[in-house]
């Protein structure tokens, strides 16, 4: 029988089968019959997926474009931040304001609002056409710089385009704009990440964290950073936390497994490596986990 899990349909996150809403987002929850079920309705709903947690040189890429609309107006992301934003799970959108004017093929003056830019960017970045994508979400920046959402799907497209450096910046001015919101500071984080600057991404998975506590995708890349920082020791009580959260998730027993290992912690490493094992039997990480339990309980019988 498969494992029963609930899948968000907006984030992607995987949720206990007696949570009712996303403990990510808080939008209503489906069941779905297994991993592979519930990957396949989120993607019908989100625009960027969870990318799989793979070794430690990956990083869970999180908080895609949204096509919601939150009280301030504009497009916001998905996962949602806090409040009344992840609580929004319609679209309310005004075309009234900030209205900028483009010419018509016959030349009369048609009215374009922000909102228009940022559905445009929102429809080409569906269609992976980043470069369009890139080109209207400026446009509705340019048209609306306060509006948070539009900037953070401007830094979204800068990261799809392999352009994180540029990305970070946009991430910063939407966190000035709503700093209650964990989806931009999570964004920003992964931007940070990928620029290399890891402690710095350290300090905005933290933050992301205190906004939204003990998400367990937030809490892996925290872990995930501090190891690239090279802060293993740091990132180990971390890695408890999320295989408390998900202790059915081979790649983060996976990981704390690893991370046992290189304190020399030698017994919590072998514990870890078993449930691994248990848990994800075959492939090259399970070959290469089979190994090194070999190596360890060789070394603790000598």
């Amino acid at each position: 029988m498969t494992r029963k899990v609930r899948a968000c349909a907006v984030c992607g996150a995987k949720n206990r089968p007696d949570w009712r809403k996303c403990q990510r987002c808080q939008a209503p929850l489906v069941i779905v019959g297994s991993d592979a079920d519930a990957e396949a309705a989120a993607a019908t709903q989100r625009i960027v997926s969870i990318a799989p947690i793979v070794a430690i040189a990956a990083v869970i890429a999180i908080g895609g474009l949204s096509m919601m609309r939150g009280a301030g107006g504009g497009a916001s992301t998905s996962p949602l931040g806090s409040g009344a934003d992840r609580n929004a799970t319609k679209k309310s959108i005004s075309r009234e304001a900030d209205r900028s004017v483009v010419e018509s093929r016959q030349g009369d003056p048609v009215p374009v609002t922000a909102t228009d830019f940022a559905d445009a960017g929102a429809d080409s970045f569906r269609k992976a056409d980043f470069a369009s994508a890139l080109a209207r979400f400026e446009a509705a920046v340019a048209a609306r710089p306060d509006d948070a959402d539009a900037v953070n799907n401007l830094g979204q497209t800068l990261i799809r385009l392999n352009r994180a450096p540029e990305a970070i910046p946009k991430f910063e001015w939407a966190v000035r704009l709503a700093p209650g919101k964990w989806a931009y500071r999570f964004n920003l984080a992964r931007a940070r990440g990928l620029s290399g600057d890891w402690n710095g991404a350290v300090e905005d998975y933290r933050a992301a964290d205190r906004l939204f506590p003990d998400d367990h995708a937030t809490l892996f890349n925290l872990a995930l950073a501090l190891r690239k920082a090279g802060r293993t020791a740091e990132a180990l009580p971390v890695l408890e936390r999320v295989t408390a959260l998900v202790p059915e998730d081979p790649s983060f027993v996976l990981t704390t497994a690893r991370t046992y290992d290189e304190l020399d912690r030698r017994e919590e490493a072998v514990a870890s490596y078993r449930k691994f094992l248990n848990q994800s039997a075959t492939g090259a990480e399970a070959d290469a986990a089979r190994g090194r339990l070999a190596a360890l309980e060789g070394d603790g019988a000598r």
